[in-house]
């Protein structure tokens, strides 16, 4: 009896025993997953081990960011500025400006391409002239200026156009030493005679076999009737008597400004020159200078002159005098021009002749 009472009580007991060790296993899996952060499923779906997890930082909670709660319609709550603003609307870029080209030729080779537009007015600017025998006295090339066409007939004055694309053409002109005759004095060349009959340009050279040409002497390019343009270079100083007398398809000369005379005649009966320009410290134009010059249009004489000799012209030519009358120490007889203005006012006037001569004076 004692004996079947014990072997009931260990049944009991082992019962019980099975029944909490069974839970104290469950427990214990469970403390586990806390220190590992896994998860263990459950049945019935339950998720106890997930609340071991939260503690160890292994996973986010749903719609949580890490720089806050998303908020509905805003963006992430972290942005500073709370709602984001539209971006504002970009204007539309402005068409570029239409440029005009412009192609620059020197002797017929292309050299650059300027541009213009209507901002600019379609204007240029006239490029600088390149190195001549004005600028360097070892080159032997004068650069005779910019012109609108290639035949080098309409000089341009930097105030033209353009609207469409276009070319402006300058020319350089050689100076051919062996076409001049010469003489040396005191280290100084006067030409004596061009021997070049067909040349219709040519340019005085500054010097000659390294002397310095001072003096165009007298006759050198007398009848020499197919030049058409002179340019006197720089350093010359004197135009002898009928230095060009008869050169009468002469239409342009280019005088330095280093000239200080112009002899008797030298420019007698070159009835195709229209423009000539004395500069300023010519101090001497002898009788008879310009006779005959009937195509010329006006001409101006410097404040420096001081002697004019007679029968300047002996046609129609408007006169103007840089100073007064009173500043020269002789001034010839005006047989030949009829109207006088000084001042402003005309003293004299015959119908036959429109010719004018104005004093500018200065004080």
């Amino acid at each position: 009896m004692k004996r079947k009472f014990l072997v009931v009580l260990l049944a009991i007991v082992a019962t019980f025993c099975m029944a909490f060790g069974f839970t104290a296993c469950g427990e214990t899996e469970n403390s586990g997953n806390t220190g590992g952060g896994s998860q263990t499923e459950q049945p019935g779906g339950s998720q106890s081990g997930n609340q071991g997890n939260q503690g160890s930082g292994g996973t986010t909670k749903p719609d949580e960011g890490q720089g806050g709660e998303e908020k509905p319609d805003g963006g992430q709550g972290g942005n500073q500025g709370g709602e984001e603003k539209p971006d504002k609307p970009t204007e539309p870029e402005k068409p570029a400006e239409k440029q005009i080209e412009v192609k620059v030729y020197i002797d017929n080779v292309l050299t650059e391409t300027l541009y213009t537009s209507e901002s600019k007015g379609y204007k240029i600017a006239l490029p600088a002239k390149p190195e001549d025998t004005t600028t360097d006295p070892n080159l032997t090339n004068y650069f005779d200026g910019w012109y609108a066409d290639k035949g080098y007939n309409e000089p341009l004055t930097g105030e033209e156009t353009y609207s469409a694309p276009s070319a402006i053409y300058g020319r350089n002109i050689t100076s051919r030493t062996y076409d001049f005759s010469y003489t040396v004095n005191n280290g100084e060349a006067t030409i004596k005679r061009f021997t070049n009959s067909t040349a219709t340009t040519v340019v005085v050279p500054r010097y000659i076999n390294s002397f310095p040409v001072t003096t165009i002497g007298r006759e050198a390019f007398l009848n020499k009737t197919m030049l058409r343009t002179v340019f006197l270079c720089e350093g010359l100083k004197e135009i002898e008597d009928s230095a060009f007398y008869n050169c009468n398809s002469m239409q342009k000369v280019v005088i330095p400004s280093s000239l200080t005379s112009i002899g008797n005649s030298a420019f007698y009966d070159c009835n195709s020159l229209q423009s000539i320009t004395i500069p300023d410290g010519v101090t001497l134009i002898d009788s008879f200078a310009f006779w005959g010059c009937r195509s010329l249009q006006s001409i101006v004489f410097p404040k420096s002159l001081k002697y004019l000799g007679n029968f300047i012209f002996g046609h129609d030519t408007p006169c103007y005098f840089r100073g007064s009358r009173g500043d020269m120490d002789y001034c010839g007889a005006w047989w030949d021009v009829y109207s006088f203005s000084y001042r402003g006012t005309n003293s004299v006037k015959d119908p036959k002749y429109l010719s004018t001569v104005v004093w500018e004076y200065e004080g």
